[in-house]
């Protein structure tokens, strides 16, 4: 399904681990012919990734998660992707052909230089009317907030929201967004972890 994970592991010296397993979104559209994966440097082990020779060994667990407009019923959403969380929401987006959907799509990132993924993905919404993207920079306007959305979405008890991104993000925008009237059966966040 669009917006799921899968764990990864890499056979690799420069790694010095061995087979060990990391989760990363699946960035690729279903059916897509080549299983694509986006990874942020954010320790050793992801720093370690830009190392790896072509051909290497690679093993894959998965796919996991329920993250996907797939599995809502409600065609009117809005998705939120914080930083690094837009990888599974390129995978969804990818994959949104159904004309009955009507989705806003909020891509948050600290400056421009870090929406790595903003041009292919006006070119989605330049594609498919009714996938709006906005974007959101902090050093301008600071954190995305539920009245943000609020004010540009409109009518949110009626949509349902799909979040992806820093756990404090998430968690931040749940309460902001129950405070706002939305069901909590309409809030829809996915976190993988180890733990």
């Amino acid at each position: 399904m669009p917006g799921q994970f899968v764990f990864v592991s890499f056979d690799d010296a420069h790694l010095g681990r061995g087979w060990e397993f990391h989760p990363f979104s699946i960035t690729s559209a279903p059916g897509d012919p080549q299983l694509r994966l986006v990874v942020k440097a954010l320790g050793d082990y992801t720093s370690a990734l830009r190392r790896l020779e072509p051909g290497g060994r690679a093993r894959v667990e998965g796919p996991y998660g329920a993250l996907s407009y797939t599995n809502i019923g409600n065609a009117r959403q809005i998705w939120i992707a914080g930083g690094i969380g837009v990888t599974p929401f390129l995978s969804i987006a990818r994959s949104l052909v159904a004309a009955d959907y009507e989705v806003d799509f909020y891509y948050c990132t600290e400056r421009i230089p870090e929406a790595y993924f903003e041009p292919e993905l006006f070119e989605i919404s330049e594609g498919n009317r009714r996938l709006r993207v906005i974007r959101i920079r902090r050093e301008r306007l600071g954190f995305v907030t539920a009245a943000d959305v609020a004010g540009a979405s409109r009518d949110l008890p009626s949509k349902d929201i799909l979040i992806c991104g820093p756990p404090v993000m998430i968690r931040g925008l749940r309460s902001q967004f129950l405070k706002l009237g939305v069901p909590a059966r309409q809030l829809h966040s996915e976190e993988f972890s180890f733990a």
